[in-house]
């Protein structure tokens, strides 16, 4: 007797080409943001216009067995308007910063997804700018589960169907 149920190997195959048409494109889209970012923080190290910021907080962290120093600082943009800029500064950097202090700063206007964010750095730090591969990575993981489950609904379709 047959039944009326869909087999395995077509759930897994619907599964792996939607799950696929989620990760691509978003994919796509955080590639495309991760190299705009570098570029502008590229663009931040190399001599320009300076602005002047001021230390709010530092914060020490403890990142892979070693101390890094955090600090935030309050930039203005074209307005006036104050933004808080989050930035990892190396040791001597750091040691001739004190909350309260006034530094000079680049900062950069930068429009992400409609949201416009300020992007800052502290003129002579040299500790290396935020890294952005872990949402690429974990995407990248996402299309090849995404080819796994359409390679082993092939699999079943191939083997596992004729046995039933």
């Amino acid at each position: 007797m047959k039944t009326n149920s869909t087999p395995f190997y077509k759930i897994l195959f619907i599964m792996g080409w939607v799950s696929l048409a989620f990760f691509l494109p978003l994919s796509v889209a955080v590639y495309w943001e991760n190299k705009s970012l570098e570029s502008i923080y590229k663009n931040l190290s190399l001599p320009g216009n300076k602005e002047f910021g001021v230390l709010v907080e530092n914060t020490k962290l403890n990142k892979l067995g070693r101390t890094v120093n955090v600090y935030t600082y309050m930039v203005p943009d074209e307005q006036g308007k104050k933004h808080e800029v989050t930035e990892e500064v190396d040791q001597t950097t750091n040691r001739r910063m004190r909350v309260g202090d006034t530094v000079q700063v680049r900062t950069l206007v930068w429009n992400s997804f409609g949201k416009t964010k300020i992007l800052g750095r502290i003129v002579g730090n040299t500790a290396p700018p935020p890294g952005f591969g872990f949402m690429q990575d974990f995407l990248l993981f996402g299309i090849l589960f995404s080819f796994g489950l359409v390679l082993v609904s092939l699999y079943f379709r191939t083997f596992k169907a004729e046995v039933e």
